[in-house]
C-alpha cells in the first residue's frame, strides 16, 4: 500500500434527504432527495472504484428515509 497516494478513509455522505431533518443535525438535510445524489447503479461503480485503490474503510452516512 503507497501511503502516500491511498485513501485509508472514505466518507460518503450517500443522502441529505431525512425525515428527521432537525436543528440537531450537522448537515443540512432536507425532506427530498437531491437531483444530483447518485443513482444506485451509480453509487455501485464508485464503490468499485474506491475498492480498486486497496481496501479502504469505507464509511457510509447520511438521513433517515
Amino acid at each position: 500500500m503507497e501511503f502516500g497516494t491511498t485513501p485509508l478513509l472514505v466518507v460518503w455522505e450517500v443522502t441529505q434527504a431525512c425525515d428527521l431533518a432537525g436543528a440537531h443535525c450537522r448537515v443540512s438535510a432536507s425532506a427530498g432527495r437531491d437531483r444530483a445524489e447518485l443513482s444506485t447503479p451509480e453509487g455501485l461503480q464508485l464503490l468499485d472504484e474506491i475498492r480498486r485503490f486497496g481496501n479502504p474503510l469505507v464509511v457510509l452516512s447520511g438521513g433517515i428515509r
